[in-house]
């Protein structure tokens, strides 16, 4: 196994749990459960979503959570994932999973002869405190609105003081710092190019987004295969109603979310 993984990097299995790594067991297992519902239901793409896509989202920031504060990774919890990403698609992938499973997992028998995967039920105090820490860097979005926007005044042009961003942006913590960075980058390129302050800190676009994707309804369609496509106008304060997907979009970045009917 150590040729394909290299435990050594890892945190240790008998090391004890932090909260980062349980909130990231605690999505796996949320995600397989939804998985089997999905696939039960026949909703192959759904159920590939959650045991494939989701899995793999999941793992992206967990990593990320542990690079950032400056922790390694537990060894439970990367085995675990591993281990759930082949058996979950075994159904889709048998040979990519069988490979996984012998070759890199160093299993003593094809994954055709393991049984489902036994994961507790999600709990709802871990979900919750996961779905907290993603509001979170909303909020972080927000301060670096300001940020710059102080920056900005204080100079009167987009010739920001970089280093002095990058000073209070450690007051974020790590790791809201790594993924605020290009955000704040983001805000700088828009400035430079000329836009519109008002509409860089308020989020605006140069055009009315209802409008755009109203008038390329026909075009959507085309392009994903969907038979109908509807455009919704929400506001902020209903974005707990909407997929958690919604909550992590902004203004011309938007995020998607596909299911069955």
């Amino acid at each position: 196994m150590n040729q394909y993984l290299n435990l050594q990097e890892l945190r240790p299995v008998e090391s004890p749990f932090l909260l980062i790594g349980q909130l990231f067991d605690d999505e796996m297992s949320l995600l397989t459960h939804e998985y089997r519902r999905h696939y039960e239901e026949t909703f192959v793409k759904l159920a590939l979503k959650s045991g494939l896509y989701g899995q793999i989202g999941a793992r992206d920031w967990y990593r990320e959570a542990t690079t950032a504060t400056g922790i390694r990774m537990h060894a439970k919890f990367v085995l675990k994932c591993v281990e759930l990403q082949a058996l979950l698609i075994t159904p889709i992938a048998p040979h990519w999973s069988d490979y996984i499973w012998q070759e890199v997992m160093q299993k003593p028998s094809t994954i055709h002869k393991a049984l489902w995967p036994s994961v507790p039920e999600a709990r709802k105090a871990l979900t919750a405190a996961r779905q907290y820490t993603r509001t979170t860097e909303k909020e972080a979005e927000a301060k670096c609105i300001d940020m710059v926007k102080q920056a900005f005044h204080a100079t009167g042009s987009s010739n920001l003081d970089d280093k002095g961003l990058v000073q209070e942006m450690k007051t974020f913590g790590a790791q809201h710092m790594k993924k605020m960075m290009p955000f704040v980058q983001g805000l700088k390129k828009r400035l430079i190019s000329g836009e519109n302050p008002e509409n860089v800190f308020e989020q605006k676009l140069f055009f009315d987004k209802l409008e755009v994707l109203q008038e390329s309804l026909p075009v959507i369609r085309k392009a994903s295969g969907l038979s109908s496509v509807e455009v919704v106008n929400v506001d902020q304060d209903q974005l707990s109603d909407l997929p958690q997907v919604a909550a992590t979009s902004v203004p011309g970045c938007p995020t998607f979310h596909f299911s069955n009917l």
